[in-house]
């Protein structure tokens, strides 16, 4: 599994930040040392986490829908997203 690239931080002050899942609207707060290990993740194409607390943290992920096995499957799921916009006569503004 690798992390989406539909990741959106934002500084909630020197300690955390908001992680946002832009496919699916999932926001979680996370301490600046999730972040770092999250950049690092996100350079890799297979997450191995090697310790129980990043196990956690990948299992969090993994529920949360900020996984996918490949870009093909992130790729379906920004399609459904963007299938529901159109169904429900979604208009931009």
């Amino acid at each position: 599994m690798k992390l989406i690239k539909h990741m959106i931080f934002v500084d909630v002050d020197a300690e955390s930040k908001l992680m946002i899942n832009s496919l699916t609207g999932t926001m979680d707060e996370i301490s600046i040392s999730t972040y770092e290990t999250l950049v690092a993740w996100q350079k890799l194409d297979v997450i191995n986490p090697d310790t129980i607390p990043l196990t956690h943290l990948y299992v969090h992920l993994m529920r949360r829908k900020y996984l996918v096995e490949d870009d093909a499957e992130e790729t379906s799921r920004k399609e459904e997203v963007l299938d529901a916009r159109i169904a429900s006569k979604v208009k931009p503004l």
